[in-house]
């Protein structure tokens, strides 16, 4: 079960009325902003997992 158009657009009119109209742009670009250091953060532990994967198979090998 998911957000239906309905929904949606509760959300958006209930996000207008509490935050106001020009305090939304900013909380989408804060939104953006915490989503690519989230995504950069993430990539980086992937990265030093599978570096650290590929040492261990390599002594292992060794």
């Amino acid at each position: 079960m998911g957000i239906g158009i309905p929904e949606l657009l509760l959300l958006v009119f209930l996000a207008i009325l509490l935050l106001g109209a020009r305090r939304i742009p900013e909380l989408g670009a804060s939104l953006g902003k915490a989503l690519r250091e989230f995504r950069k953060a993430k990539k980086e532990v992937e990265d030093k997992k599978a570096s650290d994967d590929s040492k261990k198979d390599f002594d292992e090998n060794a």
